[in-house]
Order: C-alpha cells, then structure tokens, then sequence
C-alpha cells in the first residue's frame, strides 16, 4: 500500500523530466536564429536571380463613361471620394439631348400621320382618321395633321379628275367603236348593191345584152 504523497510525486515526475528537453529545444532555436542572423548580417552574396515585374496600384481605379457621350454640365464627386450605387456622379447637358429628342418625336408624329392619310387612300375613304390624342403628342401636330388632310385632299381631286378623263376617254372610244360599226354596216351594204348589179349585169352580158365595157 502506498502513501498518497508519494502517489502524487509519482504523478507529478513525468512532466519534470520534460522540462530539461524543452530547455534544449529553445536553446537550439535561439542558437540557430542567431547563426542565420549573423551569417545574413555579414554574408556576401556573389549572384542573383533577376526576373520581370510590374508594381500595381493595391486598389486600381476604374474609367466611368456616358454610353452616348456629351458635354459634362457638372460633376458632383472628386477623384478619391466614395461613392454608392445609384449616386449621380456627373450630369450631362441636356440640350443638344433634347434638342435631338424633339427631332425624333417630330419624325414620329410626321409618320403617324402620314400612315394615317395612306391609310384613308388605300380603303377609299372620305376623310382620314388620325388616333386619339394625336394633337397631343407633339407641338407641331395639328400643323403636320392639316399639311396631311391638304395632301390627301389635293390627291382626291386629282384622282377623281383622272377618272373622269378616263371615263370620257372611254365613252369616245365607245362613240368611235359605233361609229366604225355603222361604216362597217354602210360597207356591207354597198357590197350587197354592187354584187345585185354584177349579177344583172353579168345576166345580161351572158345573153348578149350587154357589151363587156358594161360589165
């Protein structure tokens, strides 16, 4: 039977006996930090290893431009602020912008009712039916809906006139086709009576009657 000292001593001499090892551990590392020290301290170095590089900036900077361009009117940010999704940075001028814009939409408005009026043509309308709000959707569309309605007056006219040459034209040729027909008739006629004389004629020579002068 032991004594419960001595059990405790028991227990406490396997972490002793480590100690001198890790003593001889820290020792040696020192002792080896110390030597590449002072072998870089006092080395030379007869060559070296060159290879290419380029040096970056850590954070690069990235180019912000207007998919269509233009004249920059202000710019609301400084190079190096930062900023936040959605943020205006810079605002652009607007007029040359706006000025194209009233371009386009005139050009809209001159096809809409230039359809409008082709429209009314094609189905031999009285009048052209321009959309709902039409007036609304430029300053100049009451301009450009009477410049259409003059047109397509001007065109109605014209067209009726030439159908009116036309059905004139088409009435002479009907009195000129009456006309060649009667001469037609007056001919067969004229032959009938000429070959009525020939044969009385012909009758009268063949019984001696007739000296052949007459025939």
């Amino acid at each position: 039977m032991k004594h419960p000292t001595s059990a405790a001593v028991d227990h406490e001499l396997p972490g002793i006996r480590f100690w001198p090892r890790i003593l001889v551990g820290l020792l040696v590392f020192v002792a080896l930090i110390f030597a590449v020290g002072g072998w870089i301290a006092t080395g030379e170095l007869n060559g070296a290893v060159m290879a290419p590089g380029m040096i970056v900036v850590d954070q690069e900077m990235n180019s912000v431009q207007h998919r269509d361009g233009g004249i920059i009117s202000e710019i609301a940010v400084r190079e190096g602020d930062k900023v936040l999704a959605g943020q205006v940075l810079l605002r652009l001028e607007v007029a040359q912008t706006r000025a194209e814009l009233s371009i386009v939409k005139g050009r809209i408005v001159e096809l809409i009712a230039r359809r409008a009026r082709l429209t009314a043509e094609r189905e031999g309308l009285a009048e052209i039916s321009f959309p709902d709000a039409f007036n609304q959707l430029s300053q100049d569309a009451a301009k450009i809906a009477d410049g259409e309605l003059r047109l397509f007056t001007d065109q109605r006219i014209n067209r009726n006139s030439q159908v009116q040459q036309l059905e004139l034209g088409a009435v002479q040729i009907g009195e000129e086709i009456e006309g060649l027909a009667g001469q037609h008739h007056a001919k067969v006629d004229e032959i009938g009576l000429v070959q009525v004389e020939y044969d009385r004629n012909k009758s009268l020579f063949d019984r001696g009657l007739l000296e052949v002068s007459r025939l």
